[in-house]
């Protein structure tokens, strides 16, 4: 079953907000219930009893960020929206990295349409397909309930990421479509500082001069849905990716401002029922305190162009090593 390419834009302009609608969500989990973790250290750093007590005691880690060490990755997905012969995949694919240690965040855009071996589909059928249909195909065969079914496909498309590339997430956020124009309207609009002049007449998304300037939300979702026209052109995916990533620092900026913070709450309730993720309490407390904490670094990265090969039907063919390659020196380091 195929996915329209004007589906999978429009909804992966959708999950940009969604996926920063899930931050805002776990920045109000800590605003609501506690401040954000005093650091401690760890258990793990916590001397056991001896046998022989010693008049001096080893010397203990210290904590770091938020209380932890080492690093943790996130696996966010973004379902498109289903149309009566569609499927409904996965249209927005983020993988953010937290590095404790380094106070850094990376957040990695992958394509859609990246063609990968999908031995986690056997009980499918399916030997391989693009990343945006491992979600979709995992869909049909999961067990349970719908929010099951997400979590099954999400497990599913993780499981692909490590089989292709190497790259284990440690959790998912799964996202379901929808209220992304209302979400920027309650904001009151998306401030932007747009660095150039962009043409979306070609596929009815309209024109956007560059600048300073509010978007309303059906201006933010027509920015970030802009694609090529060309029957036989391939998608401008990397400018696509990089539109997504200047709302996403647009977003990041405009949340850190008092009066948004008063808007948070009714977004929770907006959203709450649209996630799925197997993350805890806990978990959800230290990814958002290390998201407040003001010296974090976060970096916007992209699977460059020369690492794929353009395939028949626009379908990007991985050169797999050298993707390999580029997650251990760029993204896991």
């Amino acid at each position: 079953m195929e996915i329209s390419r004007r589906t999978i834009y429009i909804a992966a302009a959708t999950f940009v907000l969604i996926a920063v609608a899930v931050c805002i969500t776990l920045l109000i989990v800590t605003r609501m219930s506690a401040p954000p973790p005093t650091p401690t250290v760890p258990p793990m750093a916590t001397a056991m009893p001896a046998a022989t007590p010693t008049p001096t005691a080893e010397p203990t880690q210290a904590a770091g960020t938020c209380g932890q060490h080492g690093s943790t990755t996130v696996l966010l997905l973004g379902e498109s929206l289903p149309e009566s012969h569609q499927a409904r995949g996965a249209s927005a694919i983020r993988l953010i990295r937290v590095d404790y240690d380094a106070q850094t965040v990376r957040v990695l855009a992958l394509p859609p349409y990246l063609w990968v071996d999908t031995p986690a589909l056997s009980a499918a059928q399916i030997d391989a397909t693009v990343l945006t249909l491992v979600y979709w195909e995992a869909l049909q065969v999961g067990p349970g309930s719908d929010r099951a079914k997400m979590a099954y496909a999400a497990n599913v498309f993780a499981q692909t990421l490590e089989d292709n590339f190497g790259l284990v997430p440690d959790h998912f956020i799964s996202v379901r479509q929808g209220v992304f124009v209302d979400t920027i309207d309650a904001l009151g609009g998306l401030s932007i500082d747009l660095p150039e002049d962009v043409d979306g007449l070609p596929s009815r998304s309209g024109t956007y001069s560059a600048g300073p300037q509010v978007l309303d939300g059906q201006g933010v979702l027509d920015y970030v849905s802009i694609y090529s026209a060309g029957g036989d052109e391939p998608p401008a995916e990397w400018e696509r990716l990089e539109r997504q990533d200047q709302v996403l620092r647009a977003l990041e900026a405009q949340l850190a401002r008092p009066e948004t913070l008063f808007k948070l709450p009714d977004l929770l309730r907006q959203f709450h029922q649209d996630v799925v993720t197997d993350m805890g309490l806990s978990q959800i407390l230290v990814l958002a305190c290390i998201l407040q904490e003001p010296d974090v670094s976060i970096e916007y990265l992209e699977l460059d162009a020369d690492l794929v090969t353009l395939g028949e039907d626009n379908i990007l063919l991985p050169k797999t090593d050298q993707i390999i390659a580029y997650l251990n020196t760029a993204f896991v380091q």
